[in-house]
């Protein structure tokens, strides 16, 4: 399982083949199919948008990158690997 950041517009994630994953109330979804973590960890590597269940596109530019040597997303504050202040 892996706790994804997601904007505050942002529901959920839908993927391909259809399953949805809605945001927590802390702002992250948890992803538990290992297969769609692979496809999530592409999207993120490729620099490819997403769509969020309710239509919002997120992804795209990539945000800072932490001592950890973690990118996070743009919107991100803090390190989602580490919790560093960015």
């Amino acid at each position: 399982m892996a706790r994804i950041s997601v904007p505050h517009e942002c529901l959920g994630i839908e993927m391909r083949d259809g399953t949805k994953y809605n945001r927590k109330r802390e702002g992250f979804v948890e992803v538990t199919n290992e297969r769609h973590l692979k496809e999530v960890n592409r999207s993120i590597a490729r620099n490819l948008h997403w769509v969020g269940v309710n239509g919002t596109f997120f992804g795209g530019d990539s945000g800072p990158v932490c001592l950890c040597r973690r990118t996070a997303w743009p919107w991100e504050k803090t390190c989602p690997n580490c919790g560093r202040t960015l």
